[in-house]
């Protein structure tokens, strides 16, 4: 009967997102990811031929769960309620995963995806963000029916900009992010996207009337 790995590349990755968590990127080498998950110095290199392979793994494990759960809560059926599902994602998701979400919220790509890795964490790491970009704008054709670029800014601003502003010192200060923001999350969000919508508020607002759109930051690893 085969033995089951004591430590799995997820096991240690989770290890791994600790150690960044509470000293930031420098903090994470082979030797302390040895001593904070008691895996031998061979065994991780088993699994991450080098730091640079190791770091950008974390991160790329980071952002592709962050926005598979985003991409989904875009596709739900009525667009408005989609756009605030998916607004409260990030309220959701960085509660139940705080070590990823305060390294994505602190931290750069460049922090762990070095320009000399080799493939395919190269490539993976570049097609990180036309996914979301493209669930961005599938999401304003059917919220604003069109493909213009004042309904991705509005989404972007509803999506993306409100809740990270919302988690962003709760995070920054390693503190819990407080249950009452969910709501204010999503009044605010949906307050944004029923602007100009073809949709019906699923809070049950008035019938929606044009605004000026407003930008939208990078951040979270979206486009």
């Amino acid at each position: 009967m085969a033995r089951t790995a004591a430590f799995t590349s997820g096991l240690l990755l989770d290890a791994a997102e600790r150690l960044v968590a509470a000293g930031g990127p420098r903090a994470l080498t082979v030797e302390s990811l040895s001593s904070a998950s008691g895996a031998a110095v061979g065994s991780i290199y088993h699994r991450f031929p080098s730091r640079a392979v190791l770091a950008a793994e974390l991160w790329i494990r980071a952002v592709e769960r962050f926005q598979e759960g985003l991409i989904a809560a875009l596709e739900g059926p009525e667009p408005v309620a989609a756009g605030v599902d998916a607004a409260l994602h990030t309220l959701r998701w960085s509660r139940l995963n705080m070590p990823a979400a305060r390294m994505l919220l602190l931290y750069r790509e460049v922090d762990f995806v070095a320009v000399d890795l080799p493939e395919p964490w190269l490539t993976r790491s570049a097609g990180l963000n036309p996914p979301l970009l493209a669930a961005l704008r599938t999401y304003s054709r059917r919220l604003y029916h069109s493909a213009g670029r004042t309904g991705l800014r509005r989404a972007g601003l509803a999506i993306i900009d409100i809740p990270y502003g919302a988690v962003h010192r709760h995070l920054a200060a390693g503190k819990p992010i407080p249950v009452g923001l969910d709501t204010l999350v999503a009044e605010a969000a949906e307050a944004v996207l029923t602007k100009g919508a073809h949709a019906t508020s699923p809070l049950g607002s008035g019938p929606p009337s044009p605004s000026p759109a407003a930008g939208w930051q990078r951040h979270w690893r979206s486009p």
